[in-house]
């Protein structure tokens, strides 16, 4: 994985029951938590993690492509919707398939209570073992399936552990009682996962961990702060690509007053030829000059001004934090239309002053702004107006009392439209 090497321990982890297995000797070892392992984990400084069924909600849903940070996003979003936890309450992740069909691409999510990670992390300290990974132990299921189609099997001391495995991809898994018939269980599981029979292949998942997707659960307040230090990371980068320019800049001045000296030493031999040079350079510049005027007139008639991507940028940048724009509307010759969501009125007023002072806007005005709810959260959803300068209209043919045809400055080409979701 990266290149790196992989740990030998192996966890499988719930509050009150922790099974050890170590790979470089095949050894297992049992108890009511990490602690309890004692000599079996003395030596080993990382482990590979895998949470137990019974503690961990688990779906796989459509979603669009989208990168990790993405990703998480948009799981955050709907993760109330998924578990029966509120999303504070709860450590996520997810990772996307190869799997792609109308509806998006099939996507992996998985979750535990915040307060289980909390608990295993201080377990782990207190051993002195580093997790390189924690997620859920079903992952390692096709691993251990190794076919397309399986049900994988797994008699645990605190249960029957059964995966569904399907095109290669964990679909659905649950830890059975111990003391329920076997057979009853894979029929309760398949009916459950809605798929038809499969072929049961037993198998122990501690041992494949090393094997499984991608995917590390974690609490919000631990991507609060990598996403702090990737901010910290590139300022200092900007701050040294800032000094490397300015010793570039110095270079370059100092190589220019070089070649000035240079210039103004030859100088003198070539003037004459210069002179003839010159005279001929400015009827070649008075022809381009002319040539750039009427390409400047048509510009201004059919070009604007300003792009749509540079006058979404602009709203964006304008945007404070905790809002986001929804829709973008821009038509030659007409008001800009903003639409957006955010998580109360004093963001839109600040908005609306964020884009008054904004020299790439006019008229700006608030069209309306309304309350809503996403999910149980309070929002306010507006309108906002604003004229994009340089948006000028284009003439627009006009019917004179004989039915002639004759040209008005009214704006009506369409120039572009953008929409989009935060």
């Amino acid at each position: 994985m990266n290149g790196r090497q992989l740990p030998t321990l192996h966890l499988e982890w719930a509050p009150g029951n922790v099974l050890a297995l170590d790979r470089s000797d095949n050894r297992t070892a049992r108890g009511a938590d990490i602690s309890e392992l004692g000599r079996f984990v003395r030596g080993h400084k990382e482990a590979l993690v895998g949470v137990s069924r019974g503690s961990v909600f688990l779906k796989t849903i459509r979603l669009p492509k989208a990168t990790p940070d993405e990703l998480r996003r948009l799981v955050n979003l709907r993760l109330g919707q998924l578990f029966p936890l509120p999303a504070s309450e709860l450590a996520f992740d997810a990772y996307q398939t190869n799997d792609q069909n109308m509806e998006g691409w099939l996507t992996v999510v998985a979750a535990m209570r915040s307060q289980d990670l909390v608990q295993l992390r201080s377990e782990l300290a207190q051993a002195g073992l580093k997790a390189t990974r924690i997620f859920p132990v079903a992952l390692a299921a096709p691993a251990v399936a190794k076919q397309s189609d399986a049900l994988v099997v797994d008699k645990l001391p605190n249960g029957l552990a059964l995966d569904v495995v399907k095109d290669g991809v964990l679909r659905f898994s649950r830890l059975a009682p111990e003391d329920s018939p076997t057979g009853l269980e894979v029929q309760r599981t398949l009916m459950a996962a809605g798929v038809e029979d499969l072929d049961a292949v037993r198998g122990r998942t501690l041992d494949e961990l090393h094997r499984a997707p991608e995917f590390s659960f974690s609490l919000n307040e631990d991507r609060a702060k990598e996403e702090k230090h990737l901010i910290a990371g590139k300022t200092r980068l900007s701050i040294l690509l800032l000094v490397s320019s300015l010793l570039l800049a110095g270079f370059i001045w100092v190589e220019h007053a070089e070649a000035q000296a240079r210039k103004d030493k030859a100088s003198a031999v070539w003037e004459t030829k210069l002179k003839t040079l010159r005279v001929i350079r400015d009827a070649e510049l008075a022809k381009a000059g002319r040539a750039v005027s009427v390409r400047g007139s048509l510009d201004r008639a059919f070009v604007t001004a300003q792009p749509l991507s540079d006058i979404v940028q602009a709203a964006a940048t304008a945007l404070p934090e905790g809002s986001w724009l929804i829709g973008v509307n821009a038509e030659r010759g007409k008001p800009l239309q903003l639409r957006g969501t955010a998580m109360n009125g004093q963001q839109v007023a600040k908005l609306v002053d964020g884009l008054s002072r904004t020299p790439r806007f006019r008229d700006v005005r608030l069209v309306f702004a309304n309350g809503a709810k996403i999910e149980e959260t309070p929002v306010v959803q507006f309108n906002i107006a604003a004229t994009a300068v340089g948006n000028l209209p284009m003439p627009q043919p006009e019917k004179t009392k004989k039915g002639a045809v004759k040209r008005a400055a009214t704006a009506t080409p369409r120039v572009a439209s953008a929409g989009g979701t935060p």
